[in-house]
């Protein structure tokens, strides 16, 4: 995954505040990266972090956590 022209969607489940969202949409603008989290307040925090940073290719959601 060195290909910077790498496309295509990617998902990071269990976001909590961005970290890994920010950097893998940053490395790879050609992907879409959906980032999911259960804390409502650490998807508040990503959406801050991509909206600050600029970045087109990131989409958040919040899903509550259930029991499996």
């Amino acid at each position: 995954m060195d290909d910077p022209a790498f496309s295509g969607f990617a998902l990071d489940l269990g976001c909590g505040p961005g970290d890994v969202t920010v950097r893998f949409a940053r490395a790879f603008p050609g992907c879409t990266v959906h980032a999911v989290d259960g804390s409502l307040a650490r998807i508040c925090k990503c959406n801050c972090k991509q909206s600050t940073a600029g970045w087109k290719n990131c989409d958040t959601a919040y899903r509550k956590k259930t029991a499996i």
